[in-house]
């Protein structure tokens, strides 16, 4: 029998989460379990070490569980610390814990998914969630969400519907984040530029930018729209079109000269110093997120998901 494995989804952030419904890692198991004990370094990840669940009476057969996530550290240790909780509350289920960071998570999950053994839980990006669904290697929960055997009650239905594809629930929110611009304040004040307000405009970007690069700011703002497609799917939806049709087969616009202007605008951007290049981009990807932090830097601004402001780093 196939395996299907339960997604979690982070959605610009969403995060969802996959099961497996049998086969593979997700069979039950005799003996002692596996579990990574506080994760892994970023960028890494960590091979299980053996550890055996304390807690109380046995509800059913052992179950063992293998479960991977991108992320720092601190989400690898807040993640065990969960983990180790609910093994408590049942003792016959414990994980095979997978911690790992985000550069080469999804090159490796899809070399598993083609072999058919995926963990039986995944943490998804939102961007990638539509591909395993379509191709069956995610499990669809609701019916599970049905019978009740999955309590949604807490989670807003708009957030719920996002991991629907096909019909089918892919997945399960595990949080949220928004796209934001955080800048330093020093830099915009020795350079004579006023603080963004709530409304700005890509117009108005683009002009701070330039009164930040005739201010004397040489480090331009990093911004790279090559790498992230959230950027244009914002762009298209506030010319109130969608990116792609309701059937998710073709584009939901018809005019290419949405296209045209995104691409001129950051053309124009680059050809003024106001933002990175395509090559200096790669090099500064090159630094890891954790090294990406505006706060650690001397540039004006930056293009980063909320949830990376704390400084952790790594998609946590």
């Amino acid at each position: 029998m196939k395996k299907r494995t339960i997604a979690l989804l982070l959605s610009m952030g969403m995060v969802m989460s996959s099961l497996a419904g049998c086969g593979g890692s997700g069979d039950s198991g005799q003996g002692s379990t596996t579990a990574a004990q506080g994760g892994a370094p970023a960028g890494s990840e960590a091979a299980p070490t053996a550890t055996t669940a304390a807690g109380g009476e046995s509800g059913g057969d052992a179950i063992t569980l293998k479960f991977t996530w991108w992320g720092s550290q601190s989400r690898h240790d807040y993640t065990q610390k969960i983990l180790d909780a609910y093994t408590a509350e049942h003792p016959n289920i414990t994980f095979e814990a997978v911690p790992a960071g985000w550069d080469g998570y999804f090159d490796k999950l899809s070399t598993e998914a083609a072999s058919g053994s995926m963990p039986d839980i995944v943490q998804m990006d939102y961007l990638y969630i539509s591909t395993y669904a379509k191709n069956n290697s995610i499990a669809d929960l609701q019916p599970y969400i049905d019978d009740k055997t999955i309590d949604v009650s807490g989670i807003d239905e708009a957030l719920l519907n996002s991991a629907k594809i096909n019909g089918k629930m892919a997945g399960l929110v595990l949080s949220t984040s928004l796209v934001t611009f955080p800048y330093n304040p020093e830099v915009l004040q020795a350079a004579g530029v006023e603080e963004p307000e709530s409304g700005w405009t890509w117009d108005d970007f683009i002009a701070m930018n330039q009164k930040l690069k005739d201010g004397g700011v040489s480090d331009a703002a990093v911004i790279n729209p090559s790498l992230d497609t959230n950027l244009y799917n914002y762009w298209v939806r506030q010319h109130g079109e969608q990116l792609f049709s309701d059937d998710q087969k073709s584009l939901g616009y018809a005019d290419d000269q949405l296209m045209a202007d995104y691409i001129q605008m950051f053309k124009d951007a680059m050809d003024q110093d106001l933002v990175p290049t395509p090559d200096e981009m790669e090099q500064i990807e090159t630094l890891g997120l954790s090294r990406r932090i505006l706060r650690r830097w001397t540039r004006p601004m930056r293009y980063s998901p909320s949830h990376l402001l704390s400084g952790s780093g790594d998609g946590s």
